[in-house]
This record gives C-alpha cells, structure tokens and sequence, in this order.
C-alpha cells in the first residue's frame, strides 16, 4: 500500500496523521498540509518527566536542522568530504593563513583549522549563521584559531596580500557587486596565494524552474555564467586553472542528507513551528534540486593562482 492509499484509509477511520508521516508523504510527493503533532487536549505519549537545558539566541530550529542534514557544524550539501578535496592541491600547512568567505556555521573554517593547522578567518553575510558560526568555534576551542564573523558581501574588505588562501563558498551567486567583491578578493591572496571558488552558475538555458528558484532564494540578482567567472578571474590578473562542473557530487550529498533525514522524520517530535520550517527548507531544496535536473543551474569550481610577485628590498 501506499503511502497516499495508507494516508487515506487513516482519514476516513477518523485518525490523524502524525506530523513525521506528513512531512514523508510531502517529500514523497503528495501535498500533504503539516499540522501541529499533538492538537490542543490530545493526550501526551508517555509519563516521563524530560528536562531541557534553555536554548540560546542563535540555536534555532532551522539552524538545527540544517545540522541534522549535513552533520555538526555543516550547512551546506557534503561540505565536510568537499572542503577536504578543494584544499587538498593547496598543500596547506601551520604556517600558511586561510580566509573563507560564506563560511556559514563554521564547519569548514574549523576543519581546516584542526587538520591542517592553519589560521582561518571566516566571513558570513548572513547575521544569524555568523553569530553561530562564532559560538560554535567557541565550543570547539577554536575562538582564535577558526574566527567568524559577519561581513557586508556587497561592499566586502579584504586584507591586501593577506592570504595564502582563499575559499568561496555559493557566497556570490545572489551577490549584485560581483566584480567587486572578486576585485577585493583577488587583491587579498598574497604571492602565489591560491583562490578556490564553487558557486552556482546559469546553465545554458534558464527556463521556468530556474525562475521560480530565484523567486524562492529571494535575490535580485542574476547568477552568472561559469564563462563570465572565467573571463572575469583571468581580466583580474590570476592564472585560472580549474573550471569544472562539480554539479553531480552536489546533488548526491543533497540527496543523500534529505533522503536520511525523511526516513528518519517520524521518529522525531516536531511542533508546528519545527515542521513548518522543515516543509520550507525542503520546499527550497526541492527547487534547487530540480534546478540542478533540468540543467538550468549548475555549481562549478574554479581554482586560480594569484600571479603576484614577491616585491625585493631592491624594488622599493
């Protein structure tokens, strides 16, 4: 039986779904309307007495889910695997600093922190991710060592030929001062300083879907196109080596995360608040996802060389 025939037959028997099964059926495909798990005078599962430390200002329902579908620390499809194999041709090491732009919570700034030594500085547009991002690297001992904070993506400030090392992640697909920023950026890699870039990019055709993806990530602004980053980097000064399509492993670790996370939604206690911003959260990736389907999004990596010289004492 179905999911759809079974969700029948325990309405008409005067039952009433359980929010877990309804957030399944949803992302199973039937449009199911979520409702509060337990209705005002339904009776409590259970005697036992539960205690519940107080939440802090950042520990959000949507934060904590972005953690159950990506791991401690992570918000993004993957990241943990990805961030290993973007710095790996890097070489880094405890001597050699980082800077990372859309670090969301810190996962990836504290990895790199911790297996590699190095210093990262980490920056996030969003307020909300940045503060957590912060108390996170608090937690973890990394206050210094994997800094977060907030930064404004439209008018960003670099430190010049501060970095051997700059990571970006999806942090300029919604970003109208492109140039801008990657101006800034390119200035902060030091001499032979490496840029690795993944971000969303048009695809060849961008139709209906991709429209109704924009709508959804609630930006103004056009993402480009992988050539317009190519040409862009290489006006900049830096030499491009990389430019790949890494669209497939994007989409499996997306769903791979949600995939593990419906099965698992049963099991869980949701309120109404919590299972709204599940039914949101999957509505946008479901669009993202079919974004990616349909060619009409793509994320792309590239990765550059700053071609800089180191200046002499003769020179100056």
């Amino acid at each position: 039986m179905s999911i759809a025939d079974d969700s029948q037959r325990k309405t008409k028997a005067g039952g009433k779904l359980p929010l877990g099964l309804r957030l399944k059926a949803w992302w199973d495909g039937y449009d199911l309307e979520v409702h509060r798990r337990l209705a005002a005078g339904d009776p409590t599962p259970g005697h036992e007495v539960r205690y519940e430390r107080e939440r802090l200002a950042w520990e959000t329902p949507r934060i904590d889910l972005a953690q159950q579908l990506w791991g401690e620390g992570f918000n993004s499809p993957g990241e943990a695997d990805q961030t290993r194999a973007l710095i790996k041709p890097v070489g880094l090491n405890e001597s050699m600093s980082v800077l990372e732009i859309g670090s969301g919570l810190g996962g990836s700034a504290r990895l790199i922190a911790q297996e590699f030594g190095s210093w990262v500085t980490a920056l996030e547009p969003n307020p909300g991710l940045a503060q957590a991002a912060a108390a996170l690297s608090e937690k973890a001992g990394l206050a210094r060592k994997a800094a977060v904070t907030a930064c404004d993506i439209e008018n960003l400030e670099v430190k010049r030929a501060g970095y051997d090392c700059i990571l970006v992640r999806q942090a300029l697909f919604g970003v109208e001062n492109k140039l801008g920023a990657l101006s800034a950026i390119a200035e902060g890699l030091k001499a032979k300083g490496q840029l690795i870039i993944t971000d969303f990019v048009k695809g060849e055709t961008a139709g209906p879907i991709y429209e109704r993806w924009r709508n959804a990530e609630a930006t103004a602004a056009q993402p480009w196109r992988a050539e317009d980053y190519s040409e862009t980097l290489k006006e900049l000064g830096l030499d491009l080596r990389v430019a790949a399509d890494v669209t497939a492993q994007y989409r499996e670790a997306l769903v791979e995360g949600w995939s593990g996370f419906m099965a698992d939604v049963g099991k869980q206690q949701l309120d109404a608040e919590q299972g709204q911003i599940v039914k949101e959260e999957a509505e946008l990736w479901t669009l993202r996802k079919a974004a990616l389907d349909a060619g009409e999004l793509k994320l792309y990596r590239f990765h550059a060389l700053s071609t800089r010289a180191n200046k002499l004492l003769s020179d100056w």
